[in-house]
């Protein structure tokens, strides 16, 4: 019963905010169009997702946290109205966060956001989907993606940016609901060279301590490490 709940929740949250404002949806070539919705929409999304999501957003930041190097730069995939990252942000000072969302209207939330809580100057805010990040090669440590994969239309073009964009020995960490498959995922990354013989982890959480079962589900992958030199150090890119 709350499981089905939940699930309202969230379909509520989506049709308030234009049913599609993370970065790979299905309708990615209506980003033109604002596919997360303006003004209200928004916001209304905003104050939704911080009483739905709060407690997934606040294990996927600790997570993120603890696993990312020393001034790692961490890239929030489908960020929304950025609340994953003024956790991470608040958290570790040390890190560079961003974020990409394919809606106008929600990098402009997060980019409000970030100025509310004084975190402009950290955070960067970019608009760009899951399978074109507008990053550069081997320039992030960890990406991370929140209720995010089951909307993207072509996992393996994402993964295959992931690639692109991890450093070697960067992490790809995905939450999603329980149910979605990690079919595609596990394919796309077997079908990659960078994560050669990469397993993806996956674990079941509940998001929140008094939910009584996991509704999520965790997905990690590794991007191999740079090989070793014949001097035995470690190439880089």
């Amino acid at each position: 019963m709350m499981r089905s709940l939940f699930h309202a929740a969230h379909r509520a949250v989506h049709r308030i905010a234009g049913g599609d404002r993370h970065a790979g949806h299905h309708h990615q070539g209506h980003a033109a169009q604002d596919p997360g919705g303006m003004g209200i929409s928004g916001e209304s999304y905003d104050r939704l997702s911080g009483w739905v999501l709060s407690g997934l957003h606040r294990q996927a930041a600790a997570d993120v946290c603890r696993r990312a190097p020393r001034d790692g730069v961490v890239v929030d995939i489908g960020t929304g109205p950025g609340r994953l990252l003024l956790r991470i942000a608040r958290t570790r000072p040390d890190l560079v966060p961003h974020g990409v969302d394919v809606s106008p209207a929600m990098v402009s939330r997060a980019r409000a956001n970030t100025r509310r809580h004084g975190l402009d100057d950290r955070v960067t805010l970019h608009l760009g989907d899951a399978a074109a990040l507008p990053l550069p090669d081997a320039s992030a440590d960890v990406l991370v993606s929140t209720l995010s994969m089951h909307h993207w239309a072509d996992v393996a073009a994402a993964v295959a940016e992931a690639a692109r964009v991890l450093r070697p020995g960067g992490r790809l960490v995905v939450y999603d609901f329980r149910g979605v498959s990690d079919g595609p995922l596990n394919q796309a990354v077997a079908a990659r060279p960078e994560f050669t013989g990469a397993p993806v982890r996956r674990e079941r959480l509940t998001g929140a301590p008094t939910l009584p079962f996991p509704l999520f589900a965790r997905m990690e992958v590794e991007r191999a490490p740079a090989p070793a030199t014949p001097h035995g150090h470690t190439a880089t890119g």
